[in-house]
């Protein structure tokens, strides 16, 4: 089973291409061993949200894919999560300082980067495509260091950062792509 996230829209962001591509896929692996979740722009929600959702799926997960938009010309692969969060959420909740104080400040995915984006670029897609080495400090970095987290190296994790401007069809087409590669080159 995959498990699949993007996030509502927020901010100066009107439309979030990882809520629509989700609601694509949703629609198009109905019934299929593809699970979806629109995650709100809430520093308390998101996660609870997250949690319930693992609570459903009985952490029976072999991959999840968690996504959000950023400015960045490429789709960008983060590597690690930092325990740090900064910013104001849709809720008008301002957040500043460590995600936790229990944890290491950084968790790292056990998914192997390169060697997906080096399977992906011969596959002549449209996107530009890399390795990430800081993924921000709002969301997506909240949720992505939460999810390494809480799985303990129990589910393949990765965090991919979408250029907000992406083709809705482009963005299906790596997606349909990275899924592939990754079932057959990850064991």
């Amino acid at each position: 089973m995959i498990l699949i996230t993007g996030f509502e829209p927020f901010g100066k962001f009107k439309n979030n291409i990882t809520k629509e591509i989700i609601l694509k896929i949703n629609r198009e692996f109905l019934g299929k061993n593809i699970e979806t979740l629109i995650l709100p722009v809430s520093w308390n929600r998101s996660l609870n949200i997250y949690m319930d959702m693992l609570k459903n799926i009985n952490k029976k997960a072999k991959l999840i894919l968690l996504l959000g938009i950023h400015e960045s010309k490429f789709l960008r692969f983060e590597k690690f999560a930092y325990n740090w969060m900064f910013g104001l959420d849709n809720d008008f909740n301002f957040k500043i300082g460590p995600i936790t104080r229990k944890n290491s400040f950084i968790q790292y995915t056990s998914i192997p980067i390169n060697q997906i984006i080096q399977k992906l670029r011969q596959s002549n897609l449209k996107i530009k495509i890399r390795s990430s080495l800081f993924p921000g400090t709002y969301l997506c970095n909240f949720i992505y260091y939460w999810a390494l987290t809480l799985s303990k190296w129990k589910q393949r994790i990765i965090f991919i950062h979408v250029p907000y401007y992406v083709d809705l069809s482009e963005l299906h087409t790596f997606i349909l792509q990275f899924l592939m590669v990754f079932d057959s080159n990850i064991k």
